[in-house]
């Protein structure tokens, strides 16, 4: 069978991989992919995991599943040990965004897919909504949500349009200054969002139409400028990611698998042939890929 990966984590430095599944839990390598281990203890029946994120300042794991919430995990065992973390987010158990501050230790953002977004100031251990700015409708379906590094600014994605915070999610105002990508035609609603780790002026959105674009800014208007499209037959984009730790390049994850963008040489996205075998009957297909450093974080000034 095939396990379809919807997240990973990757801490190059060890070798060690956290890949999880839309319907068979975590896995763990600890050499690079060589050998995969299940990491999915403690999650019982909830294996479907939408998101994985690491806390850039201590050895914890957060984990939103698409039925019963997020749960967390210490890491640098074989064996897992995931425990949910629910406490305040009442009946929206199905998560669709998690994104770990930076530069704020033990704050953490959900996005889910009625309950709009949620924040903790305490590594997840309580949760309030986030909702303030957004249309006054009684549910807000998240369809993506990344925070800019740097300057700690949000970016989000509902079913009723594009949104901006400045203020740790204490309120959202619409993003109409930045035009082009039409949130209002079902065609082009933004699934996934990535910003520059170095630069958090360069902003990356993908499309439900299989199409990349990118935040510019001319004669002091600001509109998403289309990167490239991967095709009319290209179905969903489930993640989109910008690594700078060599050169500059665009990853995404989808239905047709991992495309890799770079700015030297050939400006398109190029298909990466990525497999892995987690056993003798299972194959591995990445539909979700997020470059993530696992070094410790250092607060924003």
């Amino acid at each position: 069978p095939s396990l379809k990966i919807t997240a990973m984590v990757a801490d190059s430095s060890l070798g060690e991989i956290y890949a999880g599944t839309s319907d068979g839990g975590v896995f763990l390598t600890t050499n690079g992919g060589g050998v995969w281990y299940d990491w999915s203890s403690g999650l019982g029946t909830s294996l479907d995991v939408i998101a994985l994120i690491q806390d850039p300042f201590s050895p914890i794991l957060y984990l939103g599943t698409g039925s019963n919430g997020i749960f967390k995990s210490n890491t640098g065992a074989l064996t897992a040990s995931w425990v949910p973390i629910n406490s305040g987010m009442g009946i929206f158990e199905i998560i669709t965004a998690l994104e770990v501050d930076i530069g704020f230790p033990g704050r953490i953002y959900a996005g889910t897919y009625a309950g709009g977004v949620f924040k903790s100031e305490n590594g997840g251990d309580s949760w309030v909504a986030c909702n303030d700015g957004l249309p006054p409708n009684i549910f807000h379906m998240v369809e993506a949500l990344t925070l800019a590094p740097v300057s700690g600014v949000l970016y989000l994605s509902t079913e009723t349009g594009l949104f901006r915070s400045t203020d740790n999610a204490a309120s959202w105002i619409e993003y109409t200054a930045a035009t082009g990508l039409h949130q209002y035609d079902p065609d082009e609603k933004a699934v996934a969002f990535a910003v520059d780790p170095n630069n958090d002026e360069n902003v990356y959105a993908a499309s439900n139409s299989g199409a990349v674009y990118e935040l510019v800014e001319f004669l002091g208007q600001k509109y998403w400028s289309p990167l490239e499209s991967l095709g009319q037959n290209s179905s969903l984009i489930f993640d989109l990611s910008v690594d700078t730790s060599s050169s500059f390049q665009i990853a995404l994850g989808s239905d047709r698998g991992v495309f890799q963008y770079t700015r030297d040489g050939i400006r398109k996205f190029l298909k990466i042939n990525v497999t892995a075998d987690f056993g003798s009957e299972d194959t591995l297909e990445i539909l979700g890929l997020k470059f993530t450093d696992l070094g410790k974080g250092s607060p924003r000034k």
